[in-house]
């Protein structure tokens, strides 16, 4: 019966790929999401939480507006095919396809980004329209660097419906020519965790520190990823456009090598053999509200650095755009949470199953020790939001 399962899910998350778009950009995405999760874990034994798709389209807000050397590093890093003329078309309608903000019934998303520019610098009508009209996104300009703050944090304010109040605080430094990019994401789960039997209990440290953390609990029909040494499970969201993958090594001891295997792995692949299993299961609530100062360190080992060396017009921004400058600063912020909300499956969801198991045995499933999870948007198989949980009591 296994392999019907196998069958289903497979048809359930392959890529759908419109007529007008000509390449497979969640692919590109995806691989930009494991390339940056490789650099933001190096010498950083915590959390980890950012926007694959969100830097990605932020950088993109860079792309379409260089060249040299400078579009060259960026287009290798989100894998766009040298000499590709069509990426703003299509790339724009690849976004159109996700739909990266909404606020609709039990679903708030936003996925913002915008270019912070000194007044001064003439910026053009074209690079400002396609940034808009294509990469849903914005070009700034306050009078001055004293005003920067507010106008950044009004913006943000706005995209994300007044769930995050500021992507500066008083406390941040603020340079000049900085690109934003913000997450938001509240959705329901399909099928809510028992508030009433969350419980206490020790969640075990990478170090081999304990802390005790509140713990979540659902019986219920999970769709599994098993592999060798490690699982994934899907919880489906209530909308139905998104779901929250967790995946976990077997055990405890064993989460720097899920990390090597999942670097390597794309995410068709971790998802790739899959089955249906009754589980009584329990996991940290966590709840993320991450902000990254600036990344610049972060690209420049990833391959970009011509985009931010404030070196001649030909290193910059300039050719279509107007745009004599460099970016010092790239600053991120992401809120999303993980907690019992969410509707209970209708009765007879998966009635065919219960009919082949009328009384079905719960396995026990307890996820205390660090994970991995990652926020995928279902029609196209993108990777939004990707993290891990090392501590779920620590810094976001």
């Amino acid at each position: 019966m296994k392999k019907y399962y196998v069958l289903f899910l497979l048809f359930c998350f392959q890529t759908i790929i419109p007529a007008q778009e000509k390449y497979n950009y969640s692919e590109s995405v995806n691989k930009f999401a494991f390339d940056m999760y490789e650099q933001l874990i190096k010498n950083n034994d915590g959390n980890v939480a950012f926007s694959p798709l969100g830097l990605y389209t932020a950088l993109a807000q860079l792309y379409i507006g260089s060249y040299g050397e400078a579009r060259d590093e960026i287009g290798k890093a989100l894998y766009i095919e040298e000499g590709n003329e069509e990426f703003l078309n299509d790339f724009g309608c690849f976004l159109d396809s996700i739909v990266i903000n909404r606020k609709e019934e039990s679903l708030t998303l936003s996925i913002a980004n915008a270019l912070l520019i000194n007044s001064n610098i003439k910026i053009d009508d074209w690079y400002r329209g396609s940034v808009k009209k294509y990469l849903h996104s914005d070009v700034l300009c306050p009078d001055n660097i004293q005003e920067a703050k507010g106008v950044a944090n009004n913006w943000v304010k706005g995209k994300t419906f007044n769930n995050i109040k500021n992507i500066f605080s008083d406390k941040n430094k603020i340079q000049k020519n900085a690109l934003l990019n913000v997450l938001f994401f509240q959705d329901s789960l399909e099928e809510g965790f028992h508030k009433k039997l969350t419980q206490k209990d020790d969640f075990y440290l990478s170090d081999g520190l304990v802390v005790e953390s509140e713990f979540m609990f659902l019986r219920g029909l999970f769709h599994c990823f098993d592999m060798d040494d490690f699982k994934i499970i899907r919880l489906p969201y209530k909308k139905g456009t998104h779901d929250l993958f967790l995946i976990f090594s077997n055990v405890i001891e064993g989460f720097n090598q899920l990390e090597n295997k999942v670097r390597n792995m794309q995410l068709k692949e971790l998802i790739r053999w899959s089955f249906l299993d009754y589980l009584d299961f329990y996991m940290p609530k966590f709840n993320v509200d991450f902000e990254y100062e600036n990344l610049v360190g972060i690209f420049k080992q990833s391959g970009i650095r011509n985009i931010f060396i404030p070196d001649s017009v030909s290193r910059n921004l300039s050719k279509n755009t107007k745009l004599s400058c460099n970016i010092s600063q790239v600053t991120s912020k992401i809120k999303f949470e993980v907690n019992e909300n969410g509707d209970k499956h209708p009765k007879g969801k998966y009635w065919k199953y219960d009919m082949i198991h009328l009384n079905p045995e719960y396995k026990l499933l307890y996820l205390n020790y660090p994970f991995i999870y990652m926020l995928v948007e279902k029609k196209r198989n993108s990777i939004l939001l990707f993290g891990r949980c090392m501590n779920p009591l620590g810094d976001f």
